[in-house]
């Protein structure tokens, strides 16, 4: 062994109490910063019989696909066949739903309604987002099926291609369904993402993509130029990668079993349930407020909460602006603004407000704006970009939402009417809560999961496209959704 052997070098800096396995681990890491070409020939004839076979063949394709300098071709080629190899070897259980990658509170009550609809169903995540989620939130994380060698922190417990290679190992084994969003899944953000269909499918892994946003949207396409221009302010560099969403995009239109991609028709060619949003949350955990409150910004101040998380997107100027405006004009306005905080938190929060200025240059209602008719709050959202929201009161449900359509141009006077009116308030609060338990409750996802996979997976003949059809479905026409407004707007009797 060479005096330079960073093995060597590992064991006598740290004391490894007897881990052989972790010491391996250290020892290529150490490697490949000092030598990448020596940790392949270290792994040929020293360390072999220390790790798994399986893992030995990641290990080098990750090595072959990390080592410094230009890669060659050949080296791709002998990583790419390792990992096939790899995958050949996985005997499928197709036991379970999988929700994957990331962390997004989505992949949390998707999860939670198939498990509580009795489906066998795992949220498994990449890392954990602490500003918003708790590590309880989600079942599995990437690096919970990392071998023992891998110690926390170091450089193959998180960005390497071993990481996300053991990752899709897993989702192989075990996934009936996998749910992703347009970048992919575990395979998604390494150099192989073109063999993650063929591979799930190979298994007999149907894939379900589900678009939310920056994984989606191309703003070249982008059919509102105000919606453009809040993409461009809030997320620039997203811009100059324009070129590899749309590459992933034309992928899982020809991958995927099914796509779900609510509004978000722009640059898209097939979608196939029709549905406004496919957000969904806990209707048990946002319980309706108790009582309304009576106040009409005489006596008495009304409370606005608003939700900027992306301040430019959710159009935060306007509604500082309306709301400066009508307080000059006398009115008492309480303006609440709720970022990064967590979900419980914003429950509480929720059911102390009277109005959810949700936001006002984005054409829908988002996850906020759910919560808020949850608690059952009087909503203010843009409904009125017409390629959006017309298409989706003609063909889903949207025709039923109670959440009063406000652009930056219509917020002061939507606001005063909201503010002024208690009753109007709590007849949109009322239907807000119905049509969030109807739509957008753990029992809504498992209908329209559970209708997804029946299709995909059984073979059902399911009109996934009509599922909800306001003339059509069974499901919309039980228990409508009733108050006043007319798609959207407010128009007092004569």
């Amino acid at each position: 062994m060479p005096p330079s052997d960073p093995y060597l070098a590992s064991r006598r800096a740290v004391d490894w109490a007897g881990n052989e396995a972790a010491l391996l681990g250290r020892a290529v890491e150490l490697s490949m910063i000092q030598k990448p070409d020596f940790v392949l020939h270290y792994l040929d004839h020293v360390e072999r019989a220390l790790i798994d076979k399986t893992d030995y063949k990641l290990l080098r394709a990750a090595i072959l696909l990390t080592v410094s300098g230009e890669k060659s071709a050949a080296s791709v080629r002998e990583a790419r066949d390792l990992f096939m190899e790899v995958c050949a070897g996985v005997a499928p259980r197709r036991e379970a739903l999988y929700w994957t990658p990331d962390c997004l509170i989505h992949n949390r009550y998707w999860n939670r309604a198939m498990q509580r609809a009795g489906h066998a169903s795992v949220s498994f995540m990449d890392t954990l987002a602490t500003a918003i989620n708790k590590p309880e939130d989600f079942d599995l994380y990437y690096n919970d099926v990392l071998p023992e060698w891998v110690m926390p922190g170091t450089y193959f417990s998180r960005n390497s291609f071993f990481r996300h290679a053991k990752a899709f190992l897993h989702i192989l084994e075990h996934a009936s369904v996998l749910h992703v969003p347009m970048s992919g899944g575990a395979l998604g953000r390494t150099e192989f993402w073109e063999m993650e269909a063929p591979l799930l499918h190979a298994a007999g892994v149907k894939i379900v993509v589900l678009p939310y946003g920056q994984d989606y949207y191309c703003y070249s396409r982008l059919r509102d130029s105000s919606v453009r221009h809040a993409m461009l302010a809030d997320y620039p560099l997203c811009a100059r990668s324009e070129g590899g969403v749309e590459a992933r995009m034309r992928y899982w239109e020809e991958h995927a079993d099914a796509i779900i991609c609510g509004f978000m028709t722009d640059n898209i060619a097939r979608w196939d349930v029709t549905t406004f949003t496919a957000f969904h949350i806990d209707t048990d955990l946002w319980q309706a407020k108790p009582t309304y409150n009576g106040a009409d910004g005489g006596a008495e101040a009304v409370r606005v909460i608003h939700t900027p998380n992306h301040r430019t997107f959710k159009g935060t100027e306007f509604v500082m602006d309306a709301i400066k405006q009508l307080r000059d004009e006398g009115l008492k306005i309480d303006l609440v603004v709720i970022e990064r905080m967590q979900n419980d938190q914003v429950r509480e929060v929720m059911q102390t407000g009277d109005i959810l200025a949700e936001q006002f240059i984005h054409p829908a209602y988002s996850l906020s704006g759910i919560e808020g008719m949850a608690t059952g709050l009087a909503v203010m959202a843009n409904l009125d970009s017409e390629p959006y929201a017309r298409f989706c009161r003609r063909f889903s449900y949207l025709g039923e939402c109670p959440v009063l359509s406000t652009t930056p141009e219509t917020l002061k006077e939507n606001l005063r009417l909201l503010v002024t009116n208690p009753a109007l308030r709590r007849e949109l609060g009322i239907a807000s809560r119905h049509y969030a338990e109807k739509y957008h409750s753990l029992d809504a996802a498992a209908h329209m999961f559970g209708a997804v996979h029946r299709k995909i997976l059984h073979g059902e003949d399911v009109d996934l496209i009509n599922l909800y059809h306001p003339l059509r479905s069974e499901y919309n026409r039980t228990k409508p959704v009733r108050h006043p407004l007319v798609d959207g707007h407010w128009k007092p009797a004569a």
